[in-house]
């Protein structure tokens, strides 16, 4: 059997799918337990280009420590739902631009 994610991130891609749909299509790039690199060569957990390909290139590699704003540590819950929130993050960009 072939799988590239897990049922649980294709679930929350049928509910994006379903609650925040628009005309342009958007394809997923899965980059299974490595970083991405964006248009600079600098290492990111997630990557896009909306406006002239239409591709999120999401790693599925949890960082090993993330920092927030504040300079603190994030909580578990940010770590167990980190390729999610990457994921939504991207997408939203995806909306913003078409």
């Amino acid at each position: 059997m072939i799988r590239i994610l897990d049922e649980r991130t294709l679930k929350f891609i049928d509910y994006l799918n379903a609650n925040y749909t628009c005309e342009k299509e958007c394809l997923l790039t899965v980059l299974n337990g490595v970083m991405s690199l964006d248009e600079n060569g600098e290492l990111e957990s997630a990557y896009n280009d909306y406006e002239e390909l239409g591709i999120i290139a999401l790693s599925t590699e949890t960082p090993e420590k993330i920092i927030d704003g504040n300079g603190k540590e994030v909580s578990q819950w940010y770590y167990d739902n980190y390729t999610l929130l990457k994921l939504a993050h991207e997408y939203a960009h995806h909306l913003q631009t078409v």
